[in-house]
């Protein structure tokens, strides 16, 4: 729908895509921004004579257009917290913007709560455990985001930065060993 301040299907799969990407680099969650994902992949979406279902390169293509790469990073739970929280800003022009997660990841978030404080205490699951506000996890997600884009400035705390390839080659190489 365009709109960037509500999680989606679509940016939870690009999260997983990430997290697959960057496990390489040891990555326990991963996040993806919601205005990052340019298209969805549709059953009846036919762009070059493809069988209903199946998913060509232009359309992989029109998920990651950007060119961005792949990080991996070191998180503590609390900085996860605090750039989750970055998804409601009533003072930006957009006050929501919502990032994808991973698989395996969960939180709870309550908007009537002042900013900086939405994301529920003791919410944030990995993997069914309770997150430990002080431990380390390794993070995937992209570079732009790194790099703090779309006013994520939390990423750029992170620590032990590790590279990968780039989005949309991840996409294809994801689709190629997960066909259906």
């Amino acid at each position: 729908s365009g709109n960037r301040g509500i999680e989606t299907p679509m940016a939870d799969l690009m999260a997983d895509i990430i997290k697959w990407g960057t496990q390489s680099g040891g990555s326990q969650i991963a996040f993806m921004n919601v205005g990052g994902v340019r298209a969805s992949f549709l059953v009846n979406q036919i762009s070059n004579g493809e069988q209903p279902g199946e998913i060509t390169y232009t359309e992989a293509y029109n998920t990651s257009p950007f060119g961005n790469l792949l990080v991996t990073l070191d998180m503590t739970g609390q900085q996860i917290k605090n750039t989750l929280e970055q998804q409601y800003d009533p003072t930006r022009g957009r006050q929501y913007l919502a990032l994808g997660v991973s698989d395996g990841f969960t939180y709870t978030w309550d908007d009537s709560q002042p900013q900086g404080s939405k994301v529920v205490a003791g919410s944030m699951m990995l993997n069914g455990a309770p997150m430990d506000m002080t431990a380390t996890y390794r993070v995937g997600t992209l570079n732009f985001l790194a790099n703090g884009g779309d006013s994520f400035t939390g990423f750029t705390g992170g620590t032990n930065l590790l590279g990968g390839k780039e989005d949309l080659q991840n996409v294809v190489d994801y689709l190629a060993v997960h066909p259906g």
